[in-house]
């Protein structure tokens, strides 16, 4: 049996995507409770010479959307990545997912 490059890397992205929403919903409701911005939230570090935690979600998903993108043969499509809250960033993964599942 074959299989393709595309059809066994493209499940693991959407799952990485999937829960990556999760944690991102779950960032939104601390947010809520602690009374904290969500701009503070995602412009966090976990050390100092790393990305912020926005930058870190937008490097996942285009990466992900790229490298289906390579294996599927299509060109992969281009999404702003200025989004200040969470609910924003979870509606970005939420079109990078579209787009993987319209490739399979």
């Amino acid at each position: 049996m074959t299989i393709s490059m595309y059809k066994a890397s493209a499940p693991i992205f959407l799952q990485f995507l999937t829960s990556m929403s999760a944690v991102l919903d779950k960032a939104a409701a601390f947010a809520e409770t602690k009374k904290i911005e969500e701009t503070d939230l995602l412009a966090t570090r976990l050390y100092p010479n790393m990305f912020p935690l926005s930058r870190q979600i937008v490097q996942v998903t285009v990466h992900a959307c790229r490298a289906c993108a390579e294996l599927s043969g299509t060109t992969a499509p281009t999404f702003e990545a200025n989004e200040t809250s969470c609910a924003a960033e979870g509606a970005h993964r939420q079109s990078y997912r579209v787009y993987q599942e319209r490739q399979a």
